[in-house]
């Protein structure tokens, strides 16, 4: 994240982007809304699987591979950025972010199953594979829906979002492994990215 800030401030070439002092937040717009909406969904389940991978360790034993466990999620999430950002994909933003949340339903889906260390491990970089993708497809979808006016601000509720998913996401997962254990915080990630694909698909039309 330094690099990549330190990279941006030195780029030369900065334009001003459109003065809407006088006009409407960018949140007012169905579109934006749609995103950051369905941004603090998918991004719950990010907060779980925060959680739940150190759970599953600790429950296990093995305190320390929880480390393990998200290094692997989180080389998943390269992987998967690597893959989306390598072609030209079909269709529109909006049915390329749909198609990857419900991708990410699927993908995390079996970590409610595995029983053991060496089991999850390869699963929690399947599970981590669309969550970059997730993140710049939004972005994409994000400067269409805005119209490509006041992407700041509008970018700064998509990171909020985020953080506020995050959050969520980490309270749900506590106690849900307090009361039934590490498969019900999986599902309920599961759950989370399901609700944001729905959301995206009936709102397709406020992104497009």
């Amino acid at each position: 994240m330094l690099a990549g800030a330190l990279a941006f401030a030195t780029e030369a070439a900065v334009e001003r982007g459109p003065d809407h002092a006088h006009g409407k937040s960018p949140i007012r717009l169905p579109g934006v809304l749609t995103l950051v909406l369905a941004t603090l969904l998918a991004d719950t389940a990010l907060g779980v699987v925060d959680v739940a991978l150190i759970a599953f360790s600790n429950l296990r034993g093995s305190p320390a591979a929880g480390g393990i466990l998200l290094a692997l999620f989180a080389g998943g999430s390269v992987l998967g950025a690597l893959a989306f950002g390598a072609r030209n994909w079909p269709g529109s933003p909006s049915v390329q972010l749909a198609a990857i949340t419900a991708t990410a339903t699927v993908a995390m889906t079996p970590l409610a199953l595995a029983g053991s260390i060496l089991v999850i491990a390869p699963l929690a970089v399947l599970a981590g594979a669309p969550s970059a993708a997730q993140w710049a497809a939004s972005s994409v979808a994000l400067d269409r829906a805005s119209g490509g006016a006041a992407g700041a601000e509008a970018y700064t509720w998509l990171s909020t979002a985020n953080a506020v998913g995050i959050a969520l996401g980490s309270a749900v997962a506590g106690a849900c492994v307090e009361a039934w254990g590490t498969p019900s915080a999986f599902l309920a990630g599961c759950a989370a990215t399901a609700l944001a694909t729905a959301l995206l698909i009936a709102r397709r039309s406020t992104i497009d």
